[in-house]
């Protein structure tokens, strides 16, 4: 089944209470044309989101000028899960980028990268940035695609001038999963989760979720920085302790933004 009626009347839903409307994806818009009204802000995750539909495709972009979040979200990853139920689950996602540290073992991705202008070292995060691995999905096949697709998914992160770094996702409606309750009807509001800095997804247990450390804690690796404006670095440092040191630096855990209630726009 698909979940073609997304896009019925929003005042089906007006007895609800409060949702979160899509803004109409117009032809020619990019993440670098969006408007800075249109975004949101998340503090504690320091970005900016902006949640867009046209009649094919849910758009997610995001933006953030915070360095440390940079380095976290192009060498830890970062995931977005979809739930149709509306409730806070991760069963089903997009793993977007992947992350230089998920790569590791795994191979390089794919070789077209997805920086902006000419990619001098094809080795950097940002070059890197250039596959989409599905979580949970039964009816995707392979696994992993390139970023830049037509017809598909798909994805790009890259710099403007200014040094802001921008995440932008494109997910056809069609291939939203479905509800798992058959008493849902009409345009139902459906929930996404925005989460950087996420175990590997090596390892996950079939069903997709996130694998919790022996402390009860996510798994992962810190990761450094603060300062706003620039560019990440190299590898962010943190980590385990060799064993007999007796300490250990905290783990930082991964940082998720739950939006609920969402409705997709209709054409204006």
């Amino acid at each position: 089944m698909i979940i073609v009626s997304l896009f019925v009347c929003l005042s089906l839903y007006a007895q609800k209470g409060k949702h979160v409307m899509c803004k109409w994806h117009k032809n020619g818009d990019s993440e670098l044309n969006l408007p800075d009204e249109g975004y949101d802000y998340f503090k504690k995750g320091k970005f900016f989101y902006y949640l867009s539909n046209d009649k094919d495709y849910l758009y997610v972009d995001i933006k953030t000028d915070d360095s440390g979040v940079q380095n976290r979200m192009l060498q830890e990853g970062m995931i977005l899960w979809i739930s149709m139920d509306d409730k806070k689950s991760k069963n089903t996602g997009v793993h977007f980028p992947i992350g230089v540290k998920n790569l590791k073992g795994r191979g390089a991705g794919f070789p077209e990268g997805s920086g902006e202008g000419s990619i001098i070292n094809p080795n950097s995060p940002i070059a890197l940035a250039n596959t989409i691995e599905f979580i949970g999905f039964s009816d995707a096949e392979p696994k992993r695609i390139p970023a830049r697709n037509i017809d598909n998914f798909n994805g790009l992160v890259r710099y403007d001038k200014e040094g802001n770094l921008f995440y932008h996702i494109a997910i056809p409606i069609t291939r939203l999963p479905v509800s798992s309750d058959l008493r849902r009807e009409g345009a139902m509001p459906f929930t996404i989760g925005i989460e950087y800095g996420a175990t590997p997804v090596t390892g996950r247990p079939a069903g997709g979720g996130i694998p919790a450390a022996p402390s009860g804690r996510p798994a992962g690796v810190p990761a450094g920085g603060g300062s706003r404006g620039g560019r990440p670095g190299g590898v962010p440092g943190g980590g385990m302790m060799p064993p007999g040191s007796g300490t250990s630096q905290s783990v930082v855990p991964p940082v998720i933004l739950w939006i609920s209630d969402i409705i997709l726009a209709t054409e204006r």
